[in-house]
């Protein structure tokens, strides 16, 4: 006899392991979407307000120049004379000299600075520095006779040719009387006082011969 083997299936063989629903990339960048584009109106928001915080921070800020509380514009004078000799380095007498003073002012009262300028025209090179020597000693010892320092003014000396320039500047009100006249500034005869404003010390110069010019003038 044929030995009859019976096999039962099992009820769900065949149809396979049962997968999980698989989850595509595009649902979950539909549910990110919403979260990416808050996070991005905060982030506007947050860059707005500060543009808005230094808008206001620099609100009314303007930047003045010239003198507080006013702008206040800076006047000049320049006074000219030909042929003058000037006393601190008179030891030396060249036949032809110019001499030039240019000064600034805050508006037209207040003392700002001075330049003094002297030119010596010698007759050829040598002479310009034989000169240049001499005046050197000579201005140098008028500066300890009144109480100075060598170095006062920012004095210097400088030899072009046969030309001989001594410059002379300073920007604050001088402390000695014996300064002024280092820039030939004179006491006014009524008053007694050195100039302060710019039409002080165009009189000044003009009463010693000087051709004086300024910002002010029309």
């Amino acid at each position: 006899f044929l030995e009859e083997k019976l096999y039962f299936k099992p009820g769900n063989y065949g149809k396979g392991t049962k997968k999980k629903p698989v989850t595509h990339g595009d649902d979950k960048d539909n549910s990110d979407n919403p979260h990416r584009l808050r996070n991005f109106i905060v982030l506007i928001l947050v860059l707005a307000l500060i543009v808005l915080i230094i808008i206001w921070l620099l609100r009314g800020k303007t930047t003045t120049s010239g003198r507080f509380p006013e702008n206040v514009k800076n006047e000049s004078l320049e006074c000219n004379i030909a042929n003058k000799i000037y006393d601190k380095t008179n030891n030396v007498s060249p036949a032809n000299t110019e001499t030039r003073v240019t000064m600034i002012f805050y508006g037209e009262s207040e003392f700002s600075s001075i330049n003094f300028r002297y030119t010596m025209h010698l007759a050829s090179v040598k002479e310009a520095g034989e000169a240049e020597a001499i005046t050197h000693v000579q201005f140098a010892e008028n500066l300890g006779y009144s109480g100075l320092t060598y170095e006062e003014f920012n004095n210097k000396f400088t030899r072009i040719d046969n030309d001989l320039i001594l410059s002379l500047y300073s920007s604050e009100k001088f402390k000695k009387d014996t300064a002024y006249e280092y820039f030939l500034i004179n006491k006014d005869a009524s008053t007694g006082a050195y100039p302060e404003s710019l039409e002080d010390f165009r009189k000044n110069y003009e009463s010693q011969g000087f051709t004086c010019k300024s910002s002010l003038d029309k």
